[in-house]
């Protein structure tokens, strides 16, 4: 039986319980410019193998194994599908992905012998029609442990690509010291190696979750920005936001996210209302709601309900709930969960203990029964 150098570095479980954790965060990375939060990947628990991963660059060993044809990484044409496949992947700002079409893209650089894209071909197959949980993750384990292999045995030791493949797949491990050293030497070469090396390390230092590697997040997103790389900032800005709380920095970098053509007209909102500057948050609800976000529209009942940023109108607030419970997305789906549903029902339930409604009124905006339903 064929030796797996992948099994060998993870340990089955553990890897499956890292896919399984990143399928929140693949289903989220494409929506840059809508209203989803991308969900980060936990840092490796313990039940993940202690097995140290490979370093990269010029350390890393080269297991006994037959190597067959050796892969280069920079020819032209690779890296222009790459590049094209990433961009659709993503999408521009402002833009929706093209999810068909990158798949498209990254199949041609993969019969060419890039391992990125074999890697990128694991990701995408988390977006195939398959009510089979089981068999999405068995089919990404499998396209990511070729692109580990290839890049592995196929790869020179300072081969940019090479690196970066092995670098992405071993940063979820236990031990990510080897990840941050092929990383690490993926983000010295040249574009679109560099970038997506960048950003990986940000997310891997992210994922530490402790100051001074928070602050190692901070650097390499800014990294990916200084590149080129629009989507680094909504990265700083929710760092900023959430992991640094430092509201005024995360600002800085949502404005600098609005420029690039994103809208996180919501999330610039919520910066707001976390510092107490609710005419701002409300400013910015009336924008996001105003090009068609749903959460804004919510955000803005909340606001109208409290009296934060304006005069308490009930009236309104309760026709912001309204039309977001009759316009948001997945609402059909057995396993949605709409915490915002929970949260209009809270700030109902205290409009009603204030007098400020009543139950009639309640009922006539959002439903018979509604109060009752969460």
């Amino acid at each position: 039986m064929k030796r797996s150098l992948f099994k060998d570095v993870f340990g089955r479980s553990g890897f499956i319980l890292a896919l399984a954790a990143a399928l929140a965060m693949c289903l989220s990375a494409c929506g840059s410019g809508g209203d989803a939060e991308p969900l980060e990947m936990p840092p490796a628990t313990s039940e993940q193998s202690d097995t140290a991963v490979l370093p990269g660059g010029s350390d890393r060993d080269r297991p006994d194994v037959e190597q067959g044809e050796m892969y280069t990484s920079g020819d032209a044409e690779i890296v222009a599908l790459l590049t094209e496949a990433e961009s659709c992947y993503y999408g521009e700002p402002g833009m929706p992905n093209d999810i068909d079409r990158a798949r498209e893209l990254y199949e041609k650089a993969a019969e060419a012998g890039s391992p990125l894209a074999m890697y990128m071909l694991g990701e995408l197959a988390l977006y195939e029609p398959e009510d089979d949980f089981d068999a999405l993750m068995e089919k990404r384990f499998e396209l990511q442990e070729q692109a580990y292999e290839t890049a592995l045995v196929r790869t020179a030791p300072d081969d940019p690509e090479g690196n970066l493949v092995i670098g992405l797949i071993t940063k979820d491990s236990a031990n990510p010291e080897g990840a941050i050293s092929s990383l690490e030497s993926a983000a010295q070469s040249e574009p679109p190696y560099s970038v997506t090396a960048m950003v990986a390390l940000g997310e891997l230092y992210q994922s530490l979750n402790d100051s001074a590697s928070l602050k190692q997040a901070e650097l390499w997103y800014e990294k990916a920005v200084d590149a080129g790389c629009d989507r680094a900032i909504t990265k700083l800005a929710r760092l900023c936001q959430t992991y640094l709380n430092d509201q005024q920095r995360a600002l800085f970098w949502w404005q600098k996210a609005l420029d690039a053509g994103y809208t996180p007209w919501y999330d610039m909102a919520k910066s707001y209302e976390l510092i107490s500057d609710y005419e701002n948050a409300l400013a910015a609800y009336a924008q996001g709601a105003a090009a068609g976000s749903n959460a804004c529209v919510y955000g803005l009942g909340r606001l109208y309900c409290f009296g934060a940023g304006t005069e308490r109108d009930v009236t309104r607030g309760l026709e912001c709930f309204a039309y977001y419970l009759e316009n948001r997305h997945g609402s059909d789906s057995d396993n949605y969960i709409d915490y915002n549903e929970k949260h209009i029902r809270e700030t109902v339930q205290y409009l009603l203990d204030k007098g400020l409604t009543d139950d009639s009124t309640v009922e006539g905006y959002l439903g018979e029964g509604f109060m009752e339903q969460g």
